[in-house]
């Protein structure tokens, strides 16, 4: 009987040597693969942030372009109209013609009630970290203001020479702000690259 007693024990300790080491095993690989689990749910939660605050950057982006338009079309209308005066041979100092001076302070009261679009483009551009892009916006206002100056405050048309350094300086504004723009939109798809 000792013999049988020596066989059960031997085999229940082969048997619960053989559970313990399965179990054991069994915990660790669990383990393991809940942590990879949980590490992969977080990899792509992370990257579904990522995509959505690329989104939103996006379309604040698209949203500040849109913002801007009115400014631009007003200030350009703006410099268009005083060099129209100049082309007909209005006088700089036009504050007697009733006609000019209406002209003028009409599409003078649209360019301020577009001031706002452009303080709304230049927070949504500051917003969503675009910052070279705003120091080239803000180089607008700067061109706005010389120009209100001489012709509102002033009640005198800028020269040719200077006038024309506004058109061409516009032009070359826009472009820059538009380049500057494209570029930063363009690294919001660069930093964030999901296939």
């Amino acid at each position: 009987m000792s013999k049988e007693i020596l066989d059960l024990v031997d085999t229940s300790i082969k048997i619960g040597l053989g559970a313990v080491i399965s179990g054991i095993t069994t915990y660790f690989i669990t383990r393991i693969n809940y942590k990879n689990s949980l590490s992969k749910e977080q990899r792509d939660h992370s990257r579904l942030l990522s995509k959505e605050r690329r989104d939103f950057k996006a379309r604040i982006a698209e949203q500040s372009l849109e913002s801007i338009d009115p400014f631009l079309t007003n200030l350009s209308d703006y410099i268009s109209l005083v060099d129209g005066l100049l082309r007909s041979g209005k006088p700089q100092n036009y504050e007697k013609i009733t006609s000019v001076v209406k002209a003028i302070d009409d599409l003078d009261e649209a360019l301020i009630a577009s001031r706002s679009n452009y303080d709304l483009c230049l927070s949504k551009l500051n917003l969503i970290g675009f910052y070279n892009t705003t120091e080239k916006l803000k180089l607008f206002l700067k061109m706005e203001n010389e120009i209100r100056d001489s012709v509102i405050f002033q009640r005198k048309l800028p020269d040719r020479t200077l006038l024309d350094e506004y058109g061409s300086g516009f032009v070359e504004l826009k472009n820059e702000f538009l380049s500057s723009l494209n570029t930063e939109f363009e690294k919001l798809f660069e930093e964030n690259n999901y296939n």
